[in-house]
């Protein structure tokens, strides 16, 4: 049950990040410009462009080339950009590189370092490259990122991976190998998000979902129950999640492991029944000890591995569905971004726009989210829109909430749907505590949780990264070169640095 009231403490002033690169006193002498490659896109380029304004926050010059110049003709003359790019790092004295996911790596141009090894323009001039995977490599680009041929390259030192949570960079880490890669929760941008006046609610709850509704015919019986056990259906889940390990191991290990194979699965399937909280990565590395050869299988074999985590999965696949659906017996739930018709929850099929997200979330007296199933630990984006945008965010608990927001203080956590019909009914029933939790979140919001903020931390963890030479490897990749293209280099406020023709 969420905490009635928050610890007595002193009041924190907000302030916009205006002098929030303070914590890092050298930051300004260490890094003066930086180049965002900027892609097409309805959201991972707003966080790039969030992520450009924070560095102009931090006194940092940015400069954006524009990829969809590039992307939009398949014919471009790459090696002719990649020369010029390459001409733009050097004059503009880029000091480093802000991407989404891997672009920019193998798009523009394929080189190679000083010790001859294929590597990125921006491992041949030596600039690191800040690579954010709000879609981690596990799962992103319909797992492009976990093709052998990438590896030599994706791992190297100048390379650096940001990745949502700590677990995911650890599992990246181990069955990757790549060399700097971080757990770094997510920022969001004020200018976009935030508080919307004179909206009346007309939900009680009001959820984003892009994703149509999963119930697995197992689970869907539990909603007729007014307390569902949790216990029971996380052993049906287990149940169904073993079957889909013993397929994986059936149709893609080799026969001779798959004995092996299906006791590793069993102990990991077991431990994630026992505490779902959990990752799954967390429960297999306490498993793979018992099960060496398993495991050992599984390091070589990788893209088995991460079809059978994609079956752990199962565990967190069913509550995005039925929390809502739950709650929707006893509170008026909305749900937007994807037609839950079907499942009778009124809202919005519509894509909800990123500047429309705060809009939406003012049309709910409480917020509610569940993370995707893939994301096992930590906070996506949904959190820090649903503060940023002053209203109580009603959210479910995992390891990584508290490090991020006070529960029963700026933001409501709930470990079940009978827990989360509580605070909800806590939230709703009490308007004066509904918007203190609001106020609070959003506070905490603005303090901790700006691109601004996360652009300091990523470049606090680059300086401190190691520097050991990339693993040796062969890699076979083409780059093409023909006639015709246009892209613009701006700096931020947009003039035209260098066209690349």
């Amino acid at each position: 049950m969420m905490k009635q009231g928050c610890a007595a403490r002193t009041e924190v002033s907000v302030t916009m990040n205006a002098d929030s690169h303070a914590s890092y006193p050298d930051l300004r002498r260490t890094v003066r410009r930086a180049l965002v490659l900027l892609n097409p896109g309805r959201v991972s380029r707003f966080y790039l462009a969030g992520l450009a304004a924070g560095a102009g926050q931090l006194g940092i010059d940015v400069r954006v080339l524009e990829l969809g110049a590039i992307w939009s003709r398949p014919d471009a003359p790459r090696d002719r950009i990649a020369r010029e790019l390459l001409n733009v790092l050097e004059r503009e004295k880029i000091d480093f590189v802000i991407s989404y996911t891997f672009n920019g790596v193998f798009d523009l141009a394929v080189m190679k370092d000083a010790t001859g090894r294929a590597t990125s323009i921006f491992g041949h001039a030596g600039v690191p490259h800040l690579m954010l995977w709000t879609d981690h490599p596990q799962w992103a680009h319909e797992r492009a990122a976990l093709q052998r041929p990438a590896q030599a390259v994706l791992r190297q030192a100048h390379q650096h991976h940001f990745l949502k949570a700590d677990y995911a960079a650890q599992e990246v880490r181990r069955f990757l190998g790549w060399e700097n890669v971080y757990g770094l929760s997510v920022g969001e941008d004020p200018s976009l998000v935030h508080p919307i006046e004179g909206v009346a609610p007309e939900f009680d709850l009001v959820a984003v979902v892009g994703s149509p509704p999963y119930l697995p015919e197992e689970v869907a019986p539990f909603l007729d129950q007014p307390s569902p056990d949790t216990g029971q259906i996380f052993g049906v889940v287990a149940g169904k999640t073993a079957r889909m390990l013993d397929e994986v191991w059936r149709t893609r290990a080799d026969s001779l492991m798959q004995d092996k194979l299906a006791g590793l699965g069993r102990d990991w399937v077991e431990a994630k029944r026992r505490d779902p909280r959990r990752a799954a990565f967390y429960h297999y590395q306490h498993v793979a000890a018992d099960h060496p050869d398993a495991a050992a299988y599984l390091n070589e074999h990788y893209e088995i591995y991460f079809d059978a985590l994609h079956a752990m999965w199962e565990f967190g696949r069913w509550q995005r569905a039925f929390v809502p659906l739950y709650l929707s017996r006893y509170f008026r739930v909305g749900v937007f971004g994807q037609d839950w018709s079907s499942v009778g929850l009124p809202g919005s099929a519509a894509w909800v726009n990123y500047d429309q997200q705060s809009a939406v979330y003012a049309r709910g007296r409480v917020a509610l989210n569940v993370n995707q199933c893939n994301d096992e630990e930590g906070l996506s984006h949904k959190a820090f829109q649903i503060t940023a945008s002053g209203v109580p965010c009603l959210h479910l608990d995992r390891p990584g909430v508290a490090e991020h927001f006070e529960p029963g203080c700026e933001i409501a956590a709930f470990t079940d749907p009978v827990d989360a019909r509580e605070q909800a009914a806590a939230l709703l029933g009490d308007e004066a505590r509904r918007a203190d939790v609001a106020q609070r979140g959003l506070m905490r919001f603005r303090r901790d949780h700006t691109w601004a903020r996360r652009l300091e931390q990523m470049l606090s963890r680059m300086f401190g990264a190691a520097s050991a030479p990339a693993t040796e490897a062969v890699v076979a990749l083409r780059t093409t070169s023909s006639s015709g293209s246009t892209a613009d280099l701006e700096r931020h406020d947009g003039d035209v640095v260098a066209r690349i023709q």
